[in-house]
């Protein structure tokens, strides 16, 4: 009984160790961020939701990006719930609900049209919205992959129609990747002997975990090409940086999962995982803290991405690539 009882205690302490280690720092400094405007994508759910809501609890005027009005509006009647819960006198912002279609041009034109005629600063834009393992290679208007275009692609769009705003408004752009980027290589291109990510579109093959750490892996290349961009601009402090929030209790990686498969990796996630608002905290990091241009993130510090992330001619092909695609869009 008692080698019974010795055995439980240590699996209990090995685990309370494992799960301490693994469960991810908290950002607790409590910097104000009264009069600052944040937009994140994918703000109804996961990872956006609870970024949002802390964002908004230190001050900001958040705009949440969403997809779907229904959850977007549940989302936003939490947090405005969470708000006027706070003490009389005590620091709070406001949430707005903007609609946003990643896989929609017109959906992104639309959004950027209706954050211009808001006539506010945009001082930070958390590109978060993503699309999990999908089981079947699915397409966007029969010519663009589904996970590519909502994860990438849309992104690109966004950035793109905001860009004079972003360098004028000195935006910090803070892109969500994973770690699973660095299980993506990359090829040479035999016609310029340039690296470059394979198969953009999964037209060879399809797989729904690496087409989703080729986007997350896409994420980071852009999200250092617009680095490289405004570091050229004299006259602003535009920023733009990437990080990934850990192994993180969302649907995102099991949505799609058979039954028996999901609730083993849910299982895997309680033992191991973060918490939704743990991982968020280095999105909360990343718009409140003195950061660096080009970095990448995680728990809170700075972390090193994949070598292949930095790779410069692959940071040219991708965005000249997503430029042609803007065509099919």
């Amino acid at each position: 009984m008692g080698t019974l009882a010795l055995t439980a205690a240590a699996v209990l302490i090995g685990f309370c160790f494992v799960r301490d280690r693994t469960s991810g720092r908290v950002y607790s400094e409590r910097t104000s961020l009264a009069g600052q405007t944040i937009i994140v994508t994918g703000a109804n759910s996961g990872i956006g939701f609870e970024a949002s809501k802390e964002l908004a609890l230190r001050g900001a005027t958040v705009v949440l990006a969403c997809r779907n009005r229904d959850a977007g509006a549940s989302a936003k009647r939490r947090i405005d719930s969470a708000l006027n819960a706070r003490k009389r006198g005590a620091e709070r912002g406001r949430v707005l609900l903007e609609m946003l279609d990643l896989t929609d041009k017109k959906s992104i034109e639309k959004f950027a049209e209706n954050f211009r005629n808001l006539n506010f600063p945009l001082n930070a834009l958390v590109l978060n919205a993503s699309i999990g393992m999908h089981p079947t290679r699915a397409l966007v208007n029969s010519k663009l992959e589904l996970c590519f275009t909502s994860n990438v692609l849309g992104h690109y769009y966004l950035v793109e129609l905001l860009w004079d705003k972003i360098v004028e408004d000195h935006t910090r752009i803070i892109t969500v990747t994973s770690s699973l980027h660095k299980y993506v290589s990359l090829e040479v291109d035999p016609a310029t002997l340039k690296k470059r990510l394979p198969d953009l579109q999964c037209e060879l093959s399809y797989r729904p975990k690496e087409a989703y750490a080729k986007s997350k892996l896409a994420n980071i290349l852009l999200a250092h090409h617009w680095a490289r961009q405004l570091s050229g601009i004299s006259n602003t402090r535009a920023m733009s940086v990437s990080m990934h929030p850990g192994l993180v209790m969302t649907p995102l990686l099991t949505r799609y999962l058979p039954f028996w498969k999901k609730h083993l990796f849910n299982l895997i996630l309680i033992l191991l995982g973060k918490t939704a608002w743990k991982g968020c905290q280095t999105v909360i990091y990343c718009c409140s803290h003195p950061i660096e241009n080009g970095k990448y993130y995680g728990n809170c510090e700075e972390e090193e991405p994949s070598p292949e992330s930095r790779d410069e001619d692959a940071m040219q092909a991708l965005s000249e690539s997503c430029r042609e695609l803007l065509n099919a869009f």
